[in-house]
């Protein structure tokens, strides 16, 4: 196989084009989440700064010494997210040797904390000393801007068995304690500092095999919280199970956490149960307990460890006395691992989002052409990424779907989702698939869809010109990017982009269902990131949890988004669910409007959009609202509907559009 390689100009290592320009526009979005750092490098790239990925790189084959060794690091475990540190990273050499002019790269991992290191300053963080076994080789060593450590050959080539050792956070003992380096904010079961190797001395680095290079386990810190979730509808009598975990600081999944929890649950009428729950150490942080509801209505519930001081608030939970026509389900349906730009791999990642977010739908969408390497020049990554998807898919309990991001630049970034069977890598930066109506073409008839994110601005805006409500059939309003609803709308996307918004795209007669997923790289889908203002959450009205009722509901627009927080929304216009079509004979038949909520915290304010319009409002109400009333306006064929939920606490939900057709026969 082929692998791209970056040439050395002026010691300027390029590991990924893309990386670069994500990592120096960091400090543009400081402003943009009130002082705190970026949720993600990749937030950061503006339209202006971003070149076109459709630009291809070098693709020379390597010589028969480049990309060959293996690399271990020590020590490979007991590292605590967020905490300092010394590693040893040693790079055995092949038997291809390495020439004079070649050398090593040591590449610390550009996201998520890690201290960037410096070869300057033996008393400052991240200080990183090289050195060889071999006494006849001088090695001349430096540092770059992408977090990377140069080792160059000067003098005698390096032979096999000879061994070079990059110590990271090098203290020269502990007389250096200020050059300690810190680990990674979140926990990862398979992290790795990054080697490539030019054997010959041309200025082509390739990367060592994915198992050789050197790993290690970051762990989670202690508990410092706990969190609950449960069903939000659940039928009165039967059993249903709701989850109990452990955090650390970092909302990674505490493992070490034992204790006795109490939960406590208010039912309509104000009545309260308790009941006292335990998670051992056989729980790793995280447990499922069977409970079941009687008096129908919205019951509250939360959780207290009064011996550690830990409480938590769990979602609101309705009870309905019969089975209802659709499920509400809880996805997100975009997220990031260590195969791109994100923390940890995509085992951490769906078992996090089903034993500590407790989501009932989960898709990890890693890049196709960004990251240390990228996924289009390495089938190995699009590989475990669908065998993840499928190990974890257990029907009638957890859904998955195989997925990945579109990272197109030009026209906007979409994630493609595939429903069961042919499921291809269409990467943007290729020619035949670098447009929205070229990679539709594509894409199997009924086996794929995408769904465009931050598409008010942020990293890249979308680019409404084109749409296909049959590949395209939903948006994401909200993710850790911001609110991409329109302009100047709370907690709007940062580096807006007029025309880009979710109601231009409605404007323009496009047919699009509402939801928000997280866009998390943190490895926690379902959660916010504590540094982001804001996550998001799909809900989604399905007959079943299987991939085929989940695709069903996704492909037929019964979806909502969130900022996050589980509030409960139902939406109907004469008796059709939020995203589906109502047909009318005339303009003038009345269009009933029914919207009922059971918030998170207490409702500040509920708005009936209408073609972009607010055509009814209602002010500060206590959790739940419901209401009914009449359209009498005359009708016209593209009409839409949609509901708008804003709660005290910040918190918000869009229901999908019902649009109305109007039959003259």
């Amino acid at each position: 196989m082929i692998q791209t390689s970056y040439r050395l100009n002026s010691f300027f290592f390029l590991p990924c084009l893309f990386l670069s320009l994500a990592l120096c526009a960091a400090c543009e979005k400081k402003d943009q989440i009130k002082g705190n750092p970026p949720a993600s490098p990749s937030n950061n790239i503006s339209l202006s700064k971003a070149k076109s990925p459709s630009i291809p790189f070098e693709t020379i084959p390597p010589s028969p010494s480049d990309g060959k060794g293996f690399a271990k690091v020590s020590p490979t475990e007991g590292i605590i997210a967020n905490q300092t540190g010394t590693w040893e990273i040693t790079y055995h050499v092949s038997a291809e040797g390495i020439a004079v002019g070649g050398g090593i790269v040591m590449q610390v991992p550009p996201f998520w904390g890690w201290t960037k290191p410096q070869t300057d300053m033996p008393n400052a963080p991240g200080f990183t000393t090289v050195e060889t076994n071999n006494p006849s080789t001088r090695l001349e060593c430096f540092a770059g801007d992408q977090h990377y450590v140069m080792a160059k050959v000067k003098t005698s080539p390096l032979r096999k068995g000879d061994a070079v050792t990059f110590i990271y956070g090098n203290t020269d003992g502990g007389k250096n304690p200020g050059a300690l380096a810190k680990a990674d904010y979140y926990a990862e079961s398979r992290d790795k500092f990054f080697i490539k190797v030019d054997g010959d001395g041309d200025g082509h680095y390739f990367p060592l095999p994915q198992e050789f290079q050197p790993c290690f386990k970051v762990l989670p810190g202690p508990a410092k919280k706990i969190t609950a979730n449960a069903p939000s509808i659940v039928q009165g009598g039967k059993t249903f199970q709701m989850n109990i975990a452990a955090l650390d600081e970092m909302e990674n999944n505490a493992h070490s956490y034992q204790g006795k929890v109490v939960l406590s649950v208010k039912n309509p009428s104000g009545e309260k149960k308790s009941m006292e729950l335990e998670l051992s150490k056989d729980s790793m942080g995280a447990k499922l307990f069977t409970l079941s509801l009687e008096k129908p209505g919205a019951h509250t519930f939360s959780v207290e460890d009064s011996e550690k001081g830990f409480w938590a608030e769990g979602n609101p939970i309705l009870a309905i006395e019969k089975e209802p026509k659709y499920h509400l389900f809880w996805g997100d349906l975009h997220g990031h691992s260590s195969l791109s730009d994100g923390a940890g791999t995509p085992e951490d990642y769906y078992r996090y989002a089903k034993m500590v977010s407790r989501l009932d739908v989960s898709v990890l969408t890693d890049h196709d052409a960004w990251g240390l390497l990228l996924m289009d020049q390495n089938p190995d990554i699009w590989n475990r990424i669908k065998d993840a998807a499928d190990e974890f898919y257990a029907p009638g309990g957890f859904v998955t779907f195989a997925g990945y991001e579109w990272t197109n630049w030009k026209h906007g970034h979409k994630h493609v989702l595939f429903r069961k069977a042919t499921r291809p890598l269409l990467s943007s930066r290729f020619q035949e698939y670098d447009a929205p109506d070229k990679l539709w073409k594509a894409l199997p008839d009924g086996e794929a869809i995408t769904i465009a994110h931050h598409t008010g601005g942020g990293p890249v805006g979308a680019d409404w010109s084109f749409s296909d409500p049959a590949k395209e059939p939903l948006v994401e309003i909200a993710s850790i990017h911001g609110n991409s609803e329109k302009l100047n709308a709370p907690l709007g996307i940062y580096h807006p982009q007029p025309g880009g918004f979710v109601q231009d795209a409605l404007g323009k007669g496009i047919r699009l269902g509402i939801l928000a997923s997280g866009d998390s790289h943190n490895g926690h889908p379902g959660r916010r990131d504590p540094r982001a203002r804001l996550s998001g959450l799909a809900g989604i009205f399905a007959k079943s949890l299987d991939r085929e009722g989940i695709w069903e509901a996704l492909t037929h627009r019964r979806v909502y988004g969130t900022t996050g927080p589980r509030i409960i929304l139902r939406f109907l216009v004469n008796g059709q669910f939020m995203g589906e079509d109502v047909l009318l004979k005339d303009e003038k038949v009345p269009r009933q409007i029914f919207v009922e909520a059971v918030g998170t915290d207490a409702i500040k304010r509920m708005d009936v959009v209408k073609n972009n319009m607010e055509i009814h409002s209602e002010g500060p109400q206590k959790r739940e609202i419901k209401i009914t009333f009449d359209d009498n306006s005359p009708a016209k064929k593209g009409d839409y509907y949609y509901v708008r939920l804003e709660q005290q606490d910040g918190g918000m939900a869009w229901s999908s559009p019902v649009f109305i057709d109007i039959s003259r026969n």
